[in-house]
């Protein structure tokens, strides 16, 4: 197993009141820990620090500082500033100014749009996620914040799985290290969401662009060819067969397109290698922890 330590023991800072916001705009905004803790859909990507705060371990981060929220609970916000997770009382950071900015900027459907409700909706999935935070898998293996992943489905532990298409591989991650919720709701007021369902949507964005305009969605059938990145004879074949396809129409359409990611020495591209059968990974995020055990209280396991 893998672990995600977090949380340094604050010592020194200065003691804020949480305001708690009630109604904006005649609608109800989260308005204790408890509350927004079950709605990270609702949870801004950034918060900004409000006071100077000291930890266990000699570190320190400062009034202004700009961090990431990596997890919301009735006791407190745990955050990152890319070297260190630490907690704070939501009352040290504008957290509830910026819940409420975002519940102001949502229609009604938007905001009533939850997590939960994701799993049974595809046509709210984008075909893409870029990762804000980076990741090492159990191999060693690297998945760097901003890398774009495809999105799979979702885990019974609300965690979503995806395939890093460049690397050959899946994993879970957490949906708030992605911008899932805000395309979602992005696509809830397309009139066509639903036009394409979500795997053919998903397959075009993999493949090259077609030469008349055709998409995957249109095609009748569709013919797939794997062959191993490593071996010569399979990937200068792909070319022959992509002509012999073209050459030679069948009665209905069909369609052969190349993946965009991997590219042979001619400048035609081919599938991800596969990683044997079970090409899921594991992951580490590797970050500071405080000198306090019981300051290494929030864990994550993968």
């Amino acid at each position: 197993m893998n672990h995600r330590h977090a949380v340094l023991t604050l010592c020194i800072t200065g003691f804020l009141v949480v305001a708690m916001p009630v109604i904006a705009d005649g609608r109800q905004l989260p308005a204790t820990l408890a509350e927004l803790a079950p709605r990270p859909e609702l949870w801004p990507g950034p918060v900004t620090i409000l006071a100077d705060a000291e930890f266990t371990n000699g570190r320190a981060i400062r009034k202004g500082q700009i961090v990431r929220i990596e997890k919301v609970t009735p006791e407190g916000v745990t955050l990152e500033d890319g070297s260190m997770f630490f907690r704070l009382d939501a009352g040290q950071t504008d957290l509830f100014e910026r819940v409420g900015a975002l519940v102001r900027s949502l229609t009604p459907e938007q905001l009533v749009l939850k997590r939960t409700d994701l799993p049974g909706r595809p046509e709210l999935w984008p075909e893409r996620l870029p990762l804000q935070v980076g990741l090492t898998t159990e191999d060693g293996s690297q998945v760097a914040a901003g890398d774009e992943l495809v999105l799979i489905g979702f885990c019974p532990d609300g965690r979503i799985k995806v395939a890093a298409v460049e690397q050959g591989f899946t994993l879970p991650v957490d949906p708030v290290w992605t911008d899932l919720f805000d395309r979602a709701r992005e696509r809830l007021l397309l009139d066509d969401a639903d036009a394409v369902p979500y795997p053919y949507r998903t397959l075009e964005s993999l493949l090259e662009p077609s030469s008349d305009g055709t998409t995957v969605s249109d095609l009748d059938y569709l013919v797939f060819y794997q062959g191993r990145d490593a071996c010569p004879r399979a990937t200068h074949y792909a070319p022959e067969l992509a002509d012999s396809a073209r050459s030679r129409p069948p009665r209905r359409p069909v369609g052969y397109r190349l993946p965009q990611r991997r590219r042979l020495p001619g400048g035609e591209s081919h599938p991800p290698r596969e990683h044997g059968s079970d090409r899921s990974r594991g992951y580490a995020r590797s970050r500071l922890h405080g000198d306090d055990p019981a300051a290494a209280g929030d864990r994550a396991t993968d």
